[in-house]
């Protein structure tokens, strides 16, 4: 008797799967029908505010660009301090964002608390996963994603049917309330059926230089490609916006190779030290100076000749990962074609 109890003690307790599956499942339902209720309700939310278009675009630009930042950050953190620690922050951030989002009395307001909803949407989609993946064995785990996405894909069928009945028949702000009984049903069944997991294989210490850098690219690169959009692709604060993100993605590349803590493993930085980046690199450079110089002329289509053959030089290298010419080579002017 004592040496099956000490065999039954020795053997780690199974984690609740029902409330695991119905933890993430609501989770990514909650994130699936914010999306589509607040784009239908966006019209109302400008009039309300009486705000352009443009400004109202960041209510969801604000989010979309918080959650591409963090994403990978908050799952490196769920490695290492807890996914459902993780996840349940997210959970709570998420729903009391939504909440500060329905009683914005300016547009600022809720722009600034969709960026901190989309922080806490950040926090929860690796987890969405990542709970399924340690409370379900190998044989079931593929069921297991597929109901949970079936969850989520529900939020996807009802986000614009609903967002249209809640923003059509009273107001905007109930996009944003109905947000919190979801939020806190996902919260109790995380806190009473999902077991703690986190990645035992990685040292503890959190790489806060790399996840700076990470940030910081992603987010120059998210705001570049909207500016883009907005102000031209030959805009110089597009290009500013760009070229900054790019060379912080490069610098972080290059920290990871050193971190005593890396987000990524360094053995899947091979291919970004090799001489494609340099070739990319030089190819926005290159691309930069002909905008420039096209400014000046844009009829002349002559001039957009010499970076299409760039690029294709470029390409061309990163496909067979040869060794490139040097800068000056580049960027050197060419006689242009008769």
């Amino acid at each position: 008797m004592s040496q099956s109890a000490a065999t039954a003690s020795a053997v780690p307790a199974q984690p609740a799967r029902l409330p695991t599956l119905m933890a993430a499942g609501i989770g990514g339902f909650m994130l699936s029908i914010d999306m589509f209720l607040v784009t239908v309700a966006l019209p109302r939310i400008g009039a309300d505010f009486a705000a352009s278009s443009e400004l109202v675009g960041w209510v969801v630009s604000a989010n979309a660009l918080m959650m591409g930042v963090f994403t990978i950050a908050a799952g490196r953190l769920g490695d290492i301090l807890g996914r459902k620690r993780v996840y349940m922050f997210g959970l709570a951030l998420f729903t009391l964002a939504s909440i500060a989002c329905g009683l914005a009395d300016a547009l600022w307001q809720l722009i600034a608390a969709r960026a901190v909803q989309g922080i806490g949407a950040a926090a929860m989609w690796p987890g969405t996963l990542a709970l399924l993946v340690q409370a379900f064995p190998v044989d079931q785990r593929g069921k297991a994603i597929g109901v949970s996405g079936g969850i989520a894909g529900i939020g996807l069928l009802l986000g614009p049917v609903l967002g249209g009945l809640l923003a059509g028949a009273d107001s905007w702000r109930w996009v944003f309330f109905i947000n919190a009984p979801v939020g806190l049903l996902a919260l109790v069944f995380c806190a009473v059926g999902v077991r703690e997991s986190r990645d035992d294989t990685v040292t503890r210490q959190v790489d806060w230089p790399g996840v700076t850098l990470i940030s910081l690219a992603l987010l120059l690169l998210l705001v570049g490609i909207r500016q883009g959009a907005v102000l031209g692709w030959g805009a110089s604060p597009t290009w500013a916006l760009l070229l900054s993100g790019a060379f912080l993605a490069y610098a972080f590349v290059a920290w990871q190779k050193r971190a005593r803590a890396p987000l990524i493993d360094p053995a899947r930085c091979r291919f970004c030290s090799s001489s494609a980046i340099s070739a990319l690199c030089r190819s926005s450079v290159c691309s930069l100076r002909t905008i420039s110089a096209s400014g000046r002329s844009r009829r002349d289509w002559r001039s957009f000749r010499r970076p299409c053959r760039w690029r294709s030089r470029c390409w061309s290298a990163v496909r067979s990962r040869r060794s490139m010419p040097s800068a000056s080579a580049w960027c050197s002017p060419s006689p242009a074609p008769a």
